[in-house]
């Protein structure tokens, strides 16, 4: 049980994490745009886009089900090995 409230911490915060980058790349990428030293073009490329903050949580978020649901599964084979 500690493993899977372990895992479930990490992904909050990992997802905490890429929120946090993705919105400081968007609010850089709108001052970089407003100072007009660049093309837009050029930055538009080097930001992070919305899909792949989303996408890169998600795969973690389905990577940390799935070391829940194996957790889950060692203990009870452990526990039927107890028994």
């Amino acid at each position: 049980m500690s493993g899977t409230i372990a895992v479930l911490g990490l992904t909050s915060l990992h997802a905490f994490w890429v929120y946090k980058y993705y919105s400081k790349s968007a609010r850089l990428y709108a001052q970089l745009i407003y100072l007009s030293y660049m093309p837009a073009a050029y930055f538009n490329d080097q930001r992070i886009q919305k899909y792949m903050a989303i996408s890169f949580a998600m795969i973690h978020l389905v990577f940390s089900a799935l070391v829940c649901v194996l957790l889950w599964t060692a203990d009870a084979i452990m526990e039927m090995g107890n028994k």
